[in-house]
């Protein structure tokens, strides 16, 4: 797994947490691997930290981790040109 900041952004509080659970950081995967990535939502909205990874068992635990911690899985879309599954602290809103 792959982690990487955007910005300065503010940032949550349990933010070296989550990246203490996405364990060893390796190398960035390329297009071609089916990367899964998880973006984190700071406290303004804005996504700050992205997490890539080719394993489905990686992604899971890290959702599992961020999950204990109050943040809930929102509808995916594009940041900084990347394609994204998002990770706030509010409830994703229903359409």
């Amino acid at each position: 797994m792959y982690t990487s900041l955007l910005d300065e952004l503010p940032r949550l509080v349990d933010d070296e947490l989550f990246t203490a659970a996405s364990g060893a950081i390796e190398a960035p995967a390329r297009d071609s691997d089916g990367i899964i990535r998880i973006g984190i939502e700071g406290p303004f909205g804005k996504v700050y930290r992205i997490f890539e990874t080719t394993s489905v068992v990686e992604a899971v635990r890290l959702f599992e981790t961020l999950h204990e911690h109050g943040l809930h899985g929102d509808h995916g879309r594009r940041e900084a040109g990347l394609a994204l599954t998002r990770v706030c602290s509010r409830q994703p809103q229903q359409p």
